[in-house]
């Protein structure tokens, strides 16, 4: 059986990218350089912060470009237009939650060996 709208599987692969992106670490700890000075747990915080950004709009990016191609795909059909706008609206939701509960792991990380300094 043929879909009625040819970027269904586009859709559905992202989809599940998304999934499986959620249900993995988001946030990588970042080594700190021998040559930069830190401010302890601060400067790891930062970088970890920073690594959830660029993740996050790494991803938005990606979505933004799924998200133009299946409204292209479309071809004006304003139920799939519909479909395709409440899908990127989710997936964009979900990338803002994971950056928002990465940044908050990067914040509390525990046993760094700071604490009480």
């Amino acid at each position: 059986m043929k879909s009625k709208h040819p970027a269904l599987w586009l859709v559905v692969s992202a989809l599940s990218f998304f999934a499986l992106a959620a249900s993995s670490p988001q946030c990588a700890r970042t080594s700190e350089t021998p040559l930069a000075p830190s401010l302890g747990a601060q400067a790891s915080d930062g970088a970890c912060s920073q690594g959830c950004i660029d993740t996050f709009q790494q991803a938005k990016k990606a979505e933004q470009a799924r998200f133009k191609e299946a409204m292209a795909a479309c071809n004006g059909d304003e139920a799939c237009r519909a479909a395709e706008s409440a899908t990127h609206d989710a997936i964009v939701e979900e990338l803002t939650a994971d950056k928002d509960g990465c940044i908050a792991d990067c914040n509390h990380q525990q046993g760094t060996g700071t604490g009480g300094q």
